[in-house]
């Protein structure tokens, strides 16, 4: 894991977020969708999300702007898990450096791999920001 750096608009954002839900972040960036992703602390995912979500729909009326809460693990496959949530798949398998996210479920494949492989590269983008990993596929 590479030692990450904020800018002034990255430290806002954090600091809002913690005041609002009481929840600790380990990160908290702007992925190559526009969506701002927060990343918090294992363990803090319900005081992020809130009742019901309400948290984070606050966060997004005040930051008028999509966002992402994802809980972070110290386990690659625990990760993946969180990240791609809400979408599931039959089974997350590593060989190597190479992630394979296993569906039976077309439409899930679909959405994860996106439009010329739009959201698979930023799946990819954000793992690679904490783990040692070349790529992910889907089969």
């Amino acid at each position: 894991m590479t030692k990450l750096k904020f800018d002034s608009t990255a430290l806002a954002y954090m600091s809002l977020f913690e005041r609002m839900t009481k929840a600790k972040l380990k990160d908290c960036f702007v992925d190559s969708n526009g969506v701002l992703v927060f990343v918090v602390q294992n363990g803090d995912i319900g005081k992020a999300l809130g009742k019901h979500g309400k948290m984070a729909m606050k966060i997004t009326q005040k930051l008028n702007r999509k966002i992402k809460i994802v809980e972070y693990s110290q386990d690659l496959i625990k990760f993946i898990k969180n990240l791609i949530l809400p979408y599931t798949v039959n089974a997350i398998e590593q060989e190597d450096d190479v992630v394979i996210l296993k569906s039976d479920d077309t439409r899930v494949k679909g959405l994860l791999i996106g439009k010329n492989g739009k959201n698979l590269r930023n799946y990819e983008s954000i793992v690679q920001r904490y783990f040692p990993i070349k790529e992910i596929k889907v089969e």
